[in-house]
């Protein structure tokens, strides 16, 4: 509500694409709940523990396929969908970042067990 005050549609995309552009220069390590105690490994190779030693299976995964369909149904909805668009725009560059970077930890992890 206080973007649609003071920000017209064209500042407002403005304002995303500089949002999801700059993640990667805000945040080192990026992680979704979906994969809670991943992100929390990838937390502690760049920082060091004790993130996954402390904070493992303490999340109670959540129903992901439930999840899913709720947000599926939601978004489906025209009001929904307009008034989330920005916020899933960033969570999916989040994603794409996030997918990206496990990818890099899981491939040095293991070449480290190899090496």
């Amino acid at each position: 509500m206080y973007m649609d005050y003071y920000l017209n549609k064209t500042s407002k995309l403005e304002l995303l694409s500089y949002v999801t552009a700059n993640l990667e220069n805000w945040f080192t390590v990026l992680g979704v709940t979906h994969e809670y105690n991943l992100a929390y490994d990838m937390l502690e190779e760049a920082y060091g523990p004790p993130f996954g030693q402390v904070c493992h299976h303490q999340h109670m995964k959540p129903n992901t396929t439930t999840r899913q369909k709720q947000r599926e149904l939601l978004v489906a909805d025209k009001r929904v969908g307009d008034a989330l668009y920005y916020d899933l725009a960033i969570y999916e560059a989040v994603l794409e970042i996030y997918n990206r970077q496990k990818n890099i930890f899981l491939t040095e992890k293991e070449n480290a067990h190899k090496g």
